[in-house]
């Protein structure tokens, strides 16, 4: 949350920020970082996030689930 509040007081209102951001399974708990980062963008005075999906992989066959890669745009 301070980095986007630090990043709001020194960037031009034109500006977009890109990350690109990978989500995760942990002790088979999913994280959905994408989702969380956009959250505290907007807490922080952000007013759009665009969330776009660049690929997808398996993680190894005994977790049976797939992991995304994120591009996240803030402006």
């Amino acid at each position: 949350y301070q980095h986007f509040v630090n990043l709001r007081e020194v960037i031009k209102c034109s500006a977009k920020l890109l990350y690109v951001i990978g989500d995760s399974w942990l002790s088979g708990v999913y994280i959905p970082t994408h989702l969380l980062l956009a959250k505290l963008a907007r807490n922080a005075g952000f007013t759009k996030c665009e969330i776009r999906t660049l690929r997808m992989r398996n993680v190894p066959r005994r977790h049976r689930h797939v992991i995304k890669e994120y591009l996240l745009i803030i402006y």
